[in-house]
């Protein structure tokens, strides 16, 4: 198997014969091995905790429900299929699109900490961990971990969110509405930006559901389709985009097109995250290790 393959395209889905110096680009980081023999759901990197003097892992929570390699054994009643580290490192998020429940899990001491009823994933951390955004329905709840009541509530997306993101300094939330990205204040509740599906036609594939957020800093913003894109190949195979944006000026800095191959087919990876250093991504491939890669070049 041929794995983490990737093309970068323009906005109008030309291929990018190359880049200036000073832009930011993706390659490929050989740092990471295991065995992986099981379908990835979700992928996460853990932040490291003080006591930890080694980078943070990457855990892979398993497809079959309640059970996590790495992490020890997780209430098996609930359809958890995506996780989030606290940004200590000390508390994971289960959670998922079908739980109707979060569970703030120690996977220390392999206890629930705490149950948040009504608030369904994706979930995510606000930097600072004192907030933690989740789904009821269309709307995105905003609760104290700590207590577990809810601090407020952010209405006006059309369709249930598939991805929540908080930027650096925790005052903007980003949220997948649909195929676009709504960003929004979080202390006002204002919208500040609205970012389209910006993949050009010939290159953009069936399905323009984003899975995956993440911010570089308070102002650059990288999502994740996995099948977002078409390679332009005889079979106009379906890929996975990775897209880098200024979310304030609403301005895509790179696209790239991401593929694992079996048996000589193209085919979507399963995910994508961001390591807490902002520049490393693991890409998550079925069955097998993800791979890194690193954001390289200067943001403007």
């Amino acid at each position: 198997m041929d794995h983490g393959m990737c093309r970068t395209i323009h906005h109008d889905g030309q291929p990018a014969a190359r880049r200036r110096p000073e832009e930011p680009r993706v390659s490929r980081l050989p740092e990471f091995t295991a065995t992986v023999s099981v379908v990835i759901t979700t992928t996460c990197f853990r932040p490291r905790p003080p006591s930890l003097p080694r980078p943070g892992r990457v855990p892979r929570h398993r497809r079959h429900p309640g059970h996590s390699e790495g992490i020890g054994e997780t209430p098996i009643t609930l359809t958890v299929s995506q996780v989030a580290w606290s940004p200590d490192g000390s508390l994971l998020a289960l959670s998922g699109p079908d739980c109707p429940q979060t569970i703030l899990f120690d996977p220390a001491s392999g206890t629930v900490r705490r149950t948040l009823d009504n608030l369904s994933g994706p979930v995510a951390w606000r930097p600072d961990g004192r907030l933690l955004a989740g789904l009821y329905e269309t709307g995105v709840l905003l609760c104290d971990p700590a207590t577990g009541g809810r601090v407020s509530r952010i209405a006006g997306q059309d369709h249930r969110p598939t991805a929540l993101a908080w930027a650096r300094p925790g005052n903007f939330l980003a949220v997948a509405d649909g195929t676009r990205i709504r960003v929004w204040n979080a202390e006002g509740g204002a919208q500040v930006s609205l970012i389209p599906w910006t993949t050009g036609e010939g290159d953009r594939g069936p399905d323009g559901t984003i899975t995956g957020l993440e911010w570089l800093d308070g102002r650059y913003l990288l999502e994740f389709r996995p099948r977002g894109g078409s390679w332009r190949d005889e079979r106009g195979s379906t890929c996975s985009t990775v897209i880098l944006w200024d979310a304030q000026e609403v301005t895509w800095y790179f696209i790239e097109l991401f593929y694992e191959l079996v048996g000589g087919i193209r085919r979507p990876i399963a995910g994508t995250v961001l390591a807490p250093d902002g520049r490393r991504c693991a890409h998550a491939i079925d069955n097998h290790a993800p791979t890194i890669w690193r954001i390289t070049g200067d943001l403007p």
